[in-house]
């Protein structure tokens, strides 16, 4: 992280976002609460030490199939950004999609909603999802 802030400084930049897999993404070294917590203090070091550079804090937080989060509120509130994602059990109906993307679009820590529709281009379907809703 310390050389990214160092070269994001170098180009100008103002900001950086750092953003991992949550904890259900093992495939992708999902970060567990404790590495949250030991990720967090590195970046609110790096923030005092770069300012007014800012580093923020991100997630890319799975949606799991009841349309909860891969974390409790409490996690999620620490983050500056949460992005909610479906990663998994991509074939369902669109009932199934739409209540699952809606309760986490409703959650209060939510900012951005990732990979919308599950589509891989060249390679897979998405999941149905009502747009207009």
């Amino acid at each position: 992280m310390e050389q990214m802030a160092e070269e994001c400084i170098k180009k100008g930049l103002e900001y950086l976002v750092i953003s991992d897999h949550s904890k259900a993404a093992a495939y992708a070294n999902g970060l567990t609460e404790e590495r949250i917590r030991e990720q967090h203090r590195q970046v609110d070091q790096l923030n005092e030490q770069y300012k007014p550079f800012k580093i923020f804090k991100s997630i890319e937080c799975d949606i799991l199939g009841d349309g909860s989060m891969d974390y409790s509120n409490n996690i999620l509130s620490t983050f500056d950004l949460v992005i909610a994602s479906v990663h998994s059990n991509l074939k369902m109906s669109e009932e199934k999609a739409m209540m699952r993307l809606m309760r986490a679009i409703e959650n209060p820590y939510t900012t951005i909603l990732g990979h919308m529709t599950g589509r891989l281009l060249l390679s897979r379907n998405g999941y149905p999802v009502d747009h207009k809703r």
